[in-house]
């Protein structure tokens, strides 16, 4: 929660006042390159907020079968409601292992790797990996 929160603090810092000049998201040195745009940092966040909640279903899942879901679609069975599609309208990734599973939202080009909007948001039992 704790990276969550930094996370949080610095994007509001770096998007800054009316007065600010440079974009928010570019590093230094790097001005004329465009900011993402805002719609799709919506998504990215979007996609961060359903991640945690379905986190949240998985962790429950263990706590109640004691064993991580083989699927998203277990969670579904158990809770009874949908698990969403990532922002762009793909399914999560979901991967579990014994004592450890990951949950991957592939980005605005639904494949691996990427930068921008197209970057994989991965989530672990520890947290996102940045």
């Amino acid at each position: 929660m704790r990276r969550i929160s930094v996370f949080l603090v610095l994007l509001l810092a770096g998007c800054g006042g009316a007065g600010n000049t440079a974009a928010p998201n570019v590093p230094a040195g790097n001005q004329d390159k465009p900011a993402e745009d805002p719609a799709e940092q919506a998504k990215l966040k979007q996609a961060r907020s359903d991640m945690l909640q379905i986190k949240e279903g998985v962790e429950n899942y263990w706590f109640d079968r004691g064993h991580y879901p083989l699927e998203l679609e277990d969670i579904a069975k158990l809770t009874g409601n949908p698990i969403p599609t990532d922002p762009f309208g793909a399914p999560y990734k979901y991967e579990p292992e014994q004592f450890e599973y990951t949950i991957t939202c592939l980005g605005s080009d639904g494949k691996e790797g990427g930068s921008g909007p197209a970057r994989d948001i991965v989530l672990t039992k520890e947290g996102f990996r940045d």
